[in-house]
């Protein structure tokens, strides 16, 4: 394919992986009172992980079509991190739930300051 329609495949697959991102973030805003309505509706609740696994793999075909870009390596470590984080998720079920949320929450900050570094890697490239 041409070089410019690749570049838009990529560049819309960066901003839907960007709205599953925020999406999966809106719980972690509970506490302000705009997002409480929209992280407590069942929308956002119910389908977390189909949210995870759908960010995972528009990340994984924005990485394929983006191909060598800058940020290309801090892309593939955020990838990561959301395979371990979505890998770990069955694990809440079997162990203990307030030890599971911790990690979980740990995780969930480690990959949203991967994504500002992603972002400015491939910004400022």
């Amino acid at each position: 394919m041409e070089d410019y329609k690749l570049d838009f495949i990529s560049s819309l697959l960066a901003v839907v992986s960007v709205v599953f991102l925020a999406v999966l973030m809106l719980p972690a805003g509970r506490r302000v009172r705009v997002l409480q309505r929209i992280s407590d509706s069942k929308a956002v609740r119910k389908y977390h992980a189909l949210y995870g696994f759908l960010l995972l793999a528009a990340g994984l075909a924005h990485g394929i079509v983006a191909g060598k870009q800058p940020g290309m390596i801090s892309g593939k470590i955020l990838w990561m991190s959301l395979a371990v984080l979505l890998l770990l998720s069955p694990w809440k079920r079997r162990k203990n739930s307030a030890l599971w949320k911790s990690i979980h929450r740990w995780m969930a900050l480690a990959v949203g300051v991967l994504f500002v570094v992603h972002l400015a890697a491939a910004v400022l490239g």
